[in-house]
């Protein structure tokens, strides 16, 4: 009645794997009716969608012990659910191993025994996972206030990502203390 799923990393230097992630979920009632390989195949859906970040940029090895898996990905599909699923999984880079000894089945067990509460979960994690690179363009912003006798004034110095200047000085009509007119510098800046 509950699928789930861990991401490890294996070691280069010591060949050990680290557990990076690990994810479950209980299934819904029309999904807890799938035979079992079926329920292996929307587990499998669902750990690519959820875990997509992970996943997309590098070679995964999926370790089952269910056999018909592996053949599943080498022989055409059978069902249009099938088929559906076989698409969503094309994408990422999976090489199928067949789990040898019961080695990892106290993680799945507990993964099983614990799924998450909330069914809509899918979509919460990352809504913006189709965003691949932000790239930054920093704006750099100086700015001192001074007060005294003669006045009350601020300057501002804003760079452009593209390394352009921009200085401006502006002199207050109202009496202020220096820590006000820092933060009138900081709020001019901001609004230039």
């Amino acid at each position: 009645t509950a699928a789930g799923a861990m991401l490890a990393q294996c070691s280069i230097e010591d060949k050990k794997e680290r557990a990076i992630y690990y994810v479950s979920q209980k299934l819904i009632t029309y999904e807890q009716k799938y035979s079992a390989l079926e329920k292996t195949c929307t587990a499998l859906v669902w750990v690519t969608q959820k875990l997509r970040h992970y996943m997309t940029a590098y070679t995964i090895h999926l370790v089952s012990r269910m056999d018909p898996l592996k053949y599943l990905f080498e022989k055409p599909a059978l069902s249009s659910r099938t088929a559906r699923w076989l698409l969503l999984l094309a994408e990422f880079e999976i090489v199928y191993i067949t789990q040898k000894s019961i080695k990892g089945k106290a993680i799945a067990d507990h993964l099983a025994e614990c799924p998450t509460e909330a069914a809509n979960v899918r979509e919460a994690d990352f809504p913006d996972e189709e965003i691949m690179e932000v790239l930054e363009e920093r704006w750099k912003l100086f700015f001192d206030g001074a007060a005294n006798k003669k006045g009350y004034g601020i300057g501002m110095l804003l760079i452009a990502p593209d390394g352009s200047h921009t200085p401006m000085a502006i002199k207050l009509q109202y009496p202020s203390t220096n820590n006000t007119t820092e933060y009138e510098a900081c709020i001019a800046g901001l609004q230039a």
